[in-house]
C-alpha cells in the first residue's frame, strides 16, 4: 500500500501478486482511496499484533519446555541417587539391577 506522488498530487495504489507477478491496483485520490488506505493500515496493524502474539506464545512454550527439561533432569538425578542408595547399579544404559555379593 502506498500513496504515490505524481505532479504534486497523491494517488493511492496497492500492490497485489497475480501469477508470480506484482501488479498495482489503482484507487485514485478521493474518499474511496482514503477509505481503502485506512482499511489497509488497520489490516497491517492487525497482522503485526497477531505476529507479536504468536512470538509471545512461542516464547512461553519455549520457557515451558525449558522448565520441563529441568524437572526431568532433576527427577532422573533423584531416581538415580535413590536406586544407588538402595544398592542397585546400572551397566552401560541397561536396567537397574541388584548388586551380587562377589
Amino acid at each position: 500500500m502506498a500513496w504515490e506522488k505524481r505532479k504534486n498530487k497523491a494517488y493511492y495504489y496497492e500492490n497485489e501478486r497475480v501469477d508470480d507477478r506484482v501488479r498495482k491496483k489503482y484507487y485514485g485520490r478521493g474518499l474511496s482511496a482514503m477509505a481503502q488506505s485506512l482499511i489497509a493500515m488497520r489490516e497491517q496493524k492487525r497482522k503485526r499484533e497477531e505476529r507479536q502474539q504468536v512470538l509471545e506464545f512461542e516464547e512461553a512454550v519455549e520457557l515451558g519446555d525449558e522448565w520441563v527439561q529441568l524437572i526431568e533432569n532433576s527427577c532422573n538425578t533423584m531416581m538415580t541417587a535413590t536406586l544407588f542408595a538402595a544398592g542397585l547399579h546400572q551397566e552401560k544404559g541397561r536396567e537397574w539391577r541388584q548388586r551380587h555379593g562377589r
